[in-house]
């Protein structure tokens, strides 16, 4: 993260995709994908359980013909995980570091590099690594808040913080209600206003600034995700980025 340079805002573009995967709720889901990793009774990688602490290894070679490297350790507490990672994974989607995530409060705390070449084909948007150092919640009230650091190949890196963001699928399902999103690089500022509780526009949108002026909307704003991690012996990539990597992609045909 460090040797990254700091991302650019010059371009709407460049904004979007930075909206898109410093979400604290695409972030809550990416840690949940990274600590279920694999489960007991998988063959490759291997999973030994020994009280509540489970020991993922790689060294082996799987049914679609995925060589597994690397060891991750789990511990498993009351209404969630810890896990560490080094190395694990396969050649096409690798872990390093730490991840705490809790289901109580949807709170996660996520200091990890992710690497990946299986992304790439979503059109040239997907970096090969992403490096995250960030943590957030979802408050007794349902909103969503988050902090911390990100970086990606290709993109730079960004300080970030989440304010508040509220969903109702029911009221708005193609963007947040409500909240701020706001994002630091460069010497420069950015802030996202999200507003679909009074203005829910079909296509998404969001008001956003760059340096306190105002720069109109950015469109092709994502709503709530909803779905739910499953552990796949296929590919460990989180279901989350590709699917902000879609989002990314539809904004940039759009435009």
């Amino acid at each position: 993260m460090r040797q990254a340079p700091a991302a650019s805002f010059e371009q709407e573009v460049d904004v979007a995709w930075w909206e898109a995967v410093a979400r604290p709720e695409v972030l809550y889901l990416m840690a949940e994908w990274a600590s279920v990793t694999a489960e007991p009774g998988s063959v490759c990688p291997s999973v030994h359980r020994n009280g509540s602490v489970d020991t993922i290894e790689g060294g082996c070679t799987d049914k679609f013909g995925k060589a597994w490297t690397g060891r991750a350790r789990r511990l498993r507490v009351d209404g969630g995980f810890q896990i560490r990672m080094k190395d694990f994974g396969h050649d096409k989607a690798r872990y390093s570091g730490r991840v705490q995530v809790f289901e109580d409060g949807h709170r996660f705390d996520m200091d990890l590099v992710y690497e990946g070449t299986d992304l790439t084909s979503v059109e040239g948007v997907s970096p090969k690594w992403l490096a995250f150092d960030v943590s957030g919640e979802r408050a007794p009230d349902g909103r969503w808040r988050g902090e911390g650091k990100l970086a990606a190949d290709g993109h730079g890196r960004v300080k970030m913080k989440a304010s508040d963001l509220a969903f109702d699928s029911a009221s708005c399902k193609t963007e947040p209600l409500s909240g701020t999103l706001q994002l630091w690089a460069g010497g420069h500022a950015v802030e996202v206003d999200y507003d679909g509780r009074g203005d829910c526009d079909p296509v998404g949108t969001a008001r956003w600034s760059r340096d306190g002026v105002d720069q109109g909307e950015l469109e092709g704003i994502s709503g709530g995700l909803d779905c739910n991690p499953t552990p796949s012996q296929d590919s460990p990539a989180p279901a989350a980025l590709l699917l902000v990597l879609g989002v990314s992609r539809r904004r940039r045909r759009r435009r």
